[in-house]
């Protein structure tokens, strides 16, 4: 019989291969071969195919889905021949972190986390892992929006080895040419240049009419000159060699979260856009409700007339059914008053410049910042008392929980402050455990990119060590001693029977030599497995 810890065969045998040793060393790092796909060419082309009937988009996002997926595959490999020193770097004198690579038609760069790259005017220098992910974000949402007209790169981000690669398909020509002549919209060197060309400003009005963003924002260049821009400076538009009009560094499509006020160290604290869905949609419902209310009020006071009790609740029933049906009608026409536009340059170093408006948008960032605190998280807690969500059950389901109702995993320990003594001990302990890997995974991630690629996996097993082993079976191995419960200690009688089967056996004595040599035999592996034990804690130990 098999037992249940062995592999079980598939029953296919092992095929010969002629070309196995040379596929292991010609390694082609995602290139297929005999071409060379021009994955920006593919995913343009693919966009632009027709959309007017279900068919046509159907076979659109088909398209859409097969590029994406494919160009994914390929970043991987790209990006982790990168790490590990198998391509050469377009800048061999620059810091390793620092160099960027181009392969396959795949744009190569690291995503580094320094006290220096947090603030904003280091972000177009080096590239935060926090700013990568805020870019992944937005890049998702404008393939949402879809508008005509503006194109977008195709990006991927890779966590390999405790370093973080970004991977984006290339913009024609960009290597060729000064970044300066082909940036038609935002600035690229601090604010000092700020570029507003129509054709960009018209495509991004539209962007932030979808997004509920201010698209008449003005800022102060190097020359103290006014510039006004839709949403923000630090969103770059470029004008490829084929023409077409590409955004990049989306950021700022967020608004900032102003929980975290600090412009040096939070810069990179943005508001999840389930958040800001969420308040504008609680504002909406509430001018809504009381533009039908003051209507219904006007109503009444031009016709007052005394009814029955039964006739007076029936009528208050009949009322209040269309009060819903207008405040849907309102919502779905949009007829809620003035628009809400956000500001996402509040609470950032941008220079703006002197608008009436600023005041009234930092407090709707304010209020947002409350409603977050105040409202997504305590629905959270009280779904997940309720039942009404499943629960998680680790950290990627905690963290879609959280992001569902718009808050950002920084806010696990205000939540966890927040229920206390509650009779919710499971989440609270799945907090705790995610709070504790996340952190842990800085710590892994900075050891891993530090040391050299013949030590990693004793750097692994020495950090797993310092989480998962006891502290006193640690100091017992660093002091050549163990003395662990696991360990079992050999008993007086197996060491008086491990004497005798060492001692020889008169000959006249067969049956008592066999059967003393059995008894030892069957007692030995206690003490057996007990050394093999130790030998084997000693490896993990480094």
């Amino acid at each position: 019989t098999q037992s249940t810890w062995e592999i079980q065969t598939t029953g296919k045998s092992h095929e010969w291969s002629q070309s196995r040793a040379e596929r292991f060393i010609a390694n082609l790092h995602g290139l297929e071969p005999g071409t060379l796909r021009d994955w920006n060419e593919e995913l343009q082309v693919f966009k632009d195919l027709p959309r007017g009937d279900v068919l046509e988009r159907l076979n659109r996002d088909r398209a859409m889905v097969k590029i994406l997926n494919d160009f994914i595959v390929a970043a991987v490999a790209g990006g982790k021949a990168t790490v590990d020193r198998a391509l050469q770097a377009l800048n061999l004198n620059d810091p390793i972190p620092q160099q960027v690579f181009v392969y396959n038609h795949i744009f190569f760069s690291s995503a580094l986390d320094t006290p220096e790259s947090f603030r904003q005017e280091r972000a177009s220098e080096v590239t935060t892992r926090t700013i990568a992910n805020c870019d992944l974000k937005n890049l998702r949402l404008l393939h949402r929006v879809d508008v005509p007209g503006l194109h977008l790169l195709n990006t991927a981000l890779i966590d390999y080895k405790g370093r973080r690669v970004i991977a984006q398909s290339l913009i024609p020509g960009i290597l060729n040419t000064d970044h300066a002549n082909t940036t038609e919209y935002g600035s690229i060197d601090e604010g000092k240049t700020i570029q507003n060309h129509s054709d960009f400003h018209e495509l991004l009005k539209q962007v932030a009419d979808f997004l509920s963003l201010d698209d008449d924002v003005v800022f102060l260049d190097g020359e103290g000159s006014e510039k006004k821009l839709a949403i923000s400076a630090e969103v770059k538009g470029i004008r490829g060699s084929d023409r077409r009009k590409y955004l990049l560094d989306l950021m700022r499509l967020s608004p900032r979260d102003l929980n975290y006020p600090d412009e040096e160290n939070h810069a990179c604290c943005v508001l999840r856009p389930e958040a800001v869905s969420q308040y504008l949609f609680t504002k909406k419902l509430e001018m809504a409700t009381k533009a039908v209310a003051q209507q219904e009020a006007k109503q009444a006071s031009e016709a007052t007339q005394e009814t029955e009790p039964a006739e007076k609740e029936k009528h208050q029933l009949q009322k209040h059914m269309e009060q819903l049906a207008k405040i849907q009608e309102a919502l779905a026409k949009g007829d809620t008053g003035p628009r809400i536009r956000l500001n996402t340059n509040i609470g950032t170093t941008a220079k703006l410049g002197p608008m009436e408006k600023l005041d009234e948008q930092r407090k709707e960032l304010e209020a947002i910042a409350k409603f977050v605190t105040e409202s997504c998280i305590q629905t959270l807690i009280n779904e997940v008392a309720a039942g009404e969500v499943p629960f998680p059950c680790d950290s990627r389901g905690l963290a879609d929980l959280f992001h569902q109702n718009g808050v950002n995993m920084r806010y696990i320990g205000r939540v966890h402050k927040i229920l206390g003594d509650k009779e919710v001990s499971p989440l609270k302990l799945l907090l705790e455990r995610v709070a504790i890997a996340r952190s842990l995974k800085h710590i892994f991630n900075e050891a891993m990119s530090e040391v050299p690629e013949t030590y990693l996996s004793e750097t692994i097993t020495h950090l797993l060590n310092c989480v998962f082993a006891p502290s006193h079976l640690i100091a017992a191995l660093n002091e050549g001693t163990v003395s662990h419960p696991l360990v079992a200690k050999p008993s007086d009688s197996t060491k008086e029977v491990a004497q005798k089967a060492e001692q020889p056996q008169q000959p006249q004595q067969p049956q008592q030599q066999q059967s003393t040599k059995q008894e030892a035999k069957e007692k030995a592996p206690t003490q057996g497995s007990g050394q093999n034990e130790v030998k084997e804690l000693s490896l993990i130990h480094i």
